[in-house]
């Protein structure tokens, strides 16, 4: 009996110490301005009502649930949650509680996400962060500045906003983004993409924006300008000059450099509809009329660009693969779903399942597939379908990855059979439970991280400063030298 008391008290005690660590990660909003959120107010009820359906659907489909946390601790953070739900909040409220989930549960395809009234507002903003910041190391630098200030120029270290420290900012960003494993390479790249917008999630806006920054003597300044509209923003845009790829719809692209008989093949997304809304042809078209154009011409080398495609339907990724490999393959090794819920060990609780549309099986190559040298450029958003070629490129020692590490694992991996995001029944926050998980090899080897690249290059400011690709660069580098 003193044992049980003690033990409670300790469950107690715990939960007031993860509860306090929860909110510790909630942004500093004293000075911001969230009424161009919804301010709709939802009772206990009604938030309790779409955190339970978020937690069942978790606990009932999703196959990764308990790989990287065990049963014990889910169901302590999810507890923990669920008492935090103690007052009547606004959507973006529930979601600033909800949003740690994404880093907390490392799935990448498990997520919760602003709806589409919320993420439509974000950007009609009046007052919006007039600078792009990415992170570079621990360094917050200015990408590109939309105000009128000269001292928030291009490579500035901003060391705070509005009062907040930049490594909190980034700490707390980071920690609502959704991930593989132990990852941090998507969280890095995505938050670095999409900034301005994730800050606003969870900073709210202000009629101006108080930067610290170091100045170009090393002294430590301040600065205060008002926000932007994103309208004032993309008319900025329009006059910055582009590279041509900068310029094009998302699809798959070759370019040739006769000279190095080195063909380029930007693969930018893998979802089926991209191509056909973009180039008008079918993925599988598309890439046949692309290696028809590689053995015309006699290629001896080929650059596959997959830097930030987030992945898509494997069965692109398969007519992908027939073409780099000249014996029978395997893309997808397994394909299992949940079965027994309840259980925590993944192999008693997911079943095997067969689908050989989602990659399933050994494939037969192309009779004209290209036996050359294959290099792969890959950053931490090259993700999902995206991962699996690496995977399976890697497991037939096809190529040589050029970048930094796939935001992707090479090993396993989730997605869903059916429609993607659903709303939550009253807040309307959008959330993403995958009901399949694929395996590609030994699942025993998995370590929880990407695909590390053989030549790391980590992308840096001066990249940007002088408009240049140093990835690419190294991998024409490789092949200058033999």
């Amino acid at each position: 009996m003193c044992n049980q008391t003690h033990n409670k008290s300790m469950m107690s005690s715990l939960k007031i110490i993860f509860i306090t660590f929860l909110f510790a990660l909630a942004p500093n909003v004293s000075f911001t301005q969230t009424e161009y959120f919804d301010t709709t107010q939802y009772n206990t009820e009604e938030l309790k009502e779409d955190f339970n359906l978020f937690r069942k659907k978790l606990e009932t489909k999703a196959p990764l649930l308990y790989l990287y946390n065990s049963k014990g601790r889910t169901n302590f953070y999810l507890d923990s949650l669920y008492e935090s739900i103690d007052h009547a909040m606004t959507p973006i409220e529930f979601f600033r509680l909800l949003a740690p989930i994404n880093g907390f549960l490392k799935d990448q395809h498990t997520s919760i996400f602003p709806g589409t009234e919320m993420f439509n507002s974000v950007s009609e903003f009046p007052n919006l962060i007039p600078v792009d910041i990415e992170l570079f190391g621990d360094q917050s630098l200015i990408t590109f500045n939309f105000s009128s200030s000269t001292q928030l120029e291009q490579g500035t270290e901003i060391v705070s906003i509005n009062d907040v420290p930049c490594d909190e900012i980034m700490k707390t960003l980071h920690s609502i983004y959704n991930r593989d494993g132990y990852d941090m390479e998507l969280p890095k790249q995505g938050i670095n993409v999409d900034f301005w917008f994730y800050y606003h999630l969870l900073y709210g806006i202000s009629p101006t924006y108080k930067f610290e920054f170091i100045s170009g003597n090393g002294e430590t300044r301040n600065c205060t300008v008002p926000g932007a509209t994103m309208d004032k923003m993309d008319a900025i845009l329009a006059l910055t000059p582009k590279t041509k790829n900068e310029d094009r719809e998302p699809g798959i692209y070759l370019e040739v450099i006769d000279s190095l008989k080195t063909g380029i093949l930007s693969i930018e997304d893998y979802s089926s509809s991209t191509f056909k809304e973009n180039q008008g042809k079918r993925y599988k078209q598309l890439v046949a009329e692309h290696f028809s154009t590689i053995e015309e011409k006699e290629l001896s080398t080929l650059i596959i660009d997959v830097r930030g495609n987030r992945g898509g339907h494997p069965n692109n990724v398969k007519h992908t693969l027939k073409f780099l490999l000249d014996s029978p393959f395997e893309l997808i090794t397994e394909l299992r779903q949940v079965k027994k819920p309840n259980e925590e060990s993944f192999d008693k609780r997911t079943k095997k399942r067969w689908y050989p549309t989602l990659g399933i099986g050994t494939f037969k190559p192309h009779k004209n597939n290209f036996k050359g040298k294959v290099i792969v450029l890959m950053n931490g958003e090259s993700l999902s379908a995206t991962a699996e070629l690496v995977s399976v490129l890697k497991r037939y020692n096809r190529a040589i990855f050029i970048g930094t590490m796939s935001g992707g694992n090479p090993i396993v991996l989730s997605g869903s059979l059916n429609k993607g995001y659903w709303e939550l029944p009253n807040t309307k926050l959008k959330a993403f439970v995958p009901n399949k998980c694929q395996i590609l090899g030994n699942i025993e080897l998995n370590t929880g991280f990407g695909l590390e690249p053989d030549y790391l290059i980590e992308h840096n400011i001066n990249d940007i400063l002088t408009n240049s690709d140093r990835t690419l660069l190294y991998a024409i580098g490789l092949i200058n030298s033999k």
